[in-house]
This record gives C-alpha cells, structure tokens and sequence, in this order.
C-alpha cells in the first residue's frame, strides 16, 4: 500500500514537472503580441470613426438639423 502511494506521488511529481518543462518551452517559442501595433491600429480606427461622424455632424448642422 506504501510503495502504491510512493509510486503515484512520484508520478504525479514526474506530471507537474513535464507540464511546467512544456510551458517552459511555449513560452520561448509561442511569438509574443503586436501590442504597439494594435494600440496605434486601434488608434488610427477610432480616430477614422470620430471624423466620419464630425462630419456628419457638420453636414446635417449645414443643412438646418
């Protein structure tokens, strides 16, 4: 019953260690996000949406709305 329990809690010592050697691994590998890429993208975006509906704005003041 003792080396059942010694075997399991090895086994799952062996687990953790392989799962975190894995993560390990992603992550030097796994390529890491464009964030300034999509800031200045989400920038350029809103800033598109904001003059569309400016002028807009500005037309429908022209014609008396």
């Amino acid at each position: 019953m003792k080396d059942q329990n010694l075997a399991n809690q090895v086994h799952q010592a062996a687990q953790q260690y392989q799962q975190q050697a894995y993560e390990a691994l992603l992550d030097q590998v796994k390529p890491k996000p464009p964030v300034l890429r999509n800031a200045v993208g989400a920038f350029l975006v809103g800033g598109l949406i904001c003059l569309i509906a400016q002028a807009l704005f500005g037309y429908f003041q022209q014609l008396g709305y």
